[in-house]
């Protein structure tokens, strides 16, 4: 029997919204300092550092306990110098498996910002959010204040945050290029090698309160709704929630990191159908052939318009 033809056609209804938050604590990063960038500067302080050392050790009033301890910190400024010129050389600290080794021993645990790598010959890599980040911690808040099984996914599922690398700025609209300075903090855990409590010093680069960011949620409806309370009012009170009760990256348990929400604005609604979908298809193609697409990211999943605000609060 031949099967029937059925009048089913999928469409969907998707929602934008713009959305800025205010940092009323300071931020810490919490990417592993082991990247190209954080190398390079490294390498650059200790360099100048160096050239420091070697002035003052020049001078020729200094006291001999005083003349040894610079030299003593000279030798091994330029041991870690030497190692951590090879480790870029070689390019071994793109291992995972070497990862932990060389973070205890040159870096303390430093923890940074993330530097997109899109930054190209437009200059150093700024320090940014990821929107991973942001999507994280709604699903980490939907999960303790909304009584719905899965909820992380249905986060996952039907919530995108756009664009990628999303800039910091100042209350004044200038971006935010290097983090204001570095916090310390020391951690202790139980070690079984020795048997006991063992403190380590952890280092986070921060940036300092007040400060904002901007970004876009693009949501898309689902045919029954009751799954998908994520819509409208409730993703604002889940994104107030996440400020206020969670933060972003960093010791959070500590308040870094905690944020308001400034505006929360649905910006636009579209019914995407399979036409809307060959006009897109059609768009990306001119696109590509004419080279007008200087970053790939997931705001190319956004209308033009939507597309163009996103940009606005992109590092790439």
């Amino acid at each position: 029997m031949a099967r029937k033809k059925t009048d089913i056609k999928l469409s969907f209804v998707k929602n934008y919204y713009k959305v800025s938050v205010l940092f009323v604590e300071n931020v810490l990063g919490s990417q592993s300092a082991l990247n190209e960038w954080f190398l390079r500067k490294r390498i650059d302080d200790l360099r100048k550092e160096i050239q420091k050392l070697e002035k003052a050790l020049q001078a020729k009033s200094k006291p001999e306990k005083e003349k040894l301890a610079l030299e003593d910190r000279l030798l091994r400024l330029q041991a870690e110098l030497n190692e951590l010129q090879t480790i870029l050389e070689t390019g071994i600290w793109r291992d995972p498996d070497k990862h932990e080794s060389i973070l205890e021993s040159l870096t303390n645990r430093l923890t940074t910002f993330a530097r997109p790598d899109c930054a190209g010959d437009k200059g150093s890599a700024i320090p940014t959010i990821v929107n991973y980040q942001i999507l994280g911690l709604f699903k980490e808040s939907a999960k303790n204040v909304v009584e719905l099984s899965g909820a992380r996914n249905l986060l996952t599922k039907y919530v995108l945050i756009a664009p990628r690398y999303i800039k910091i700025f100042r209350l004044d609209g200038s971006v935010v290029v290097e983090p204001d300075g570095i916090v310390e903090r020391s951690l202790s855990a139980y070690n079984r090698s020795v048997g006991g409590q063992v403190t380590t010093l952890v280092a986070s680069e921060y940036i300092k309160k007040p400060a904002m960011i901007s970004f876009i949620i693009e949501t898309i409806n689902t045919p029954d709704l009751s799954l998908h309370p994520f819509e409208d009012e409730n993703l604002m009170m889940l994104a107030h929630v996440a400020g206020e009760f969670g933060g972003l990256l960093q010791w959070r348990n500590a308040y870094f990191g905690r944020f308001t929400v400034l505006e929360f604005e649905k910006i636009k609604t579209e019914e995407f159908t399979a036409d809307e979908l060959r006009k897109r298809m059609a768009e990306l193609r001119k696109a590509l052939e004419k080279g007008g697409i200087e970053y790939f990211d997931v705001s190319l999943f956004l209308p033009d318009d939507v597309r163009k605000l996103a940009k606005q609060y992109s590092a790439c």
